[in-house]
């Protein structure tokens, strides 16, 4: 299966407007705090999220 020129077109503009709005989610926390996001999601994606 391989995508159109459209449907590669539709990827870049979902994936451009998704990393916009992570962008202003996490606009308000520090670097340090981003950083910190990003290894507790990195934590719960890999399945070692366990109390």
């Amino acid at each position: 299966m391989r995508l159109t020129a459209s449907g590669h077109a539709i990827i870049d503009e979902v994936v451009t407007a998704h990393v916009a709005t992570q962008e202003q989610l996490t606009s308000a926390l520090s670097h340090a705090e981003q950083d910190q996001l990003n290894a507790l999601l990195d934590k719960c994606l890999s399945g070692d999220a366990t109390p």
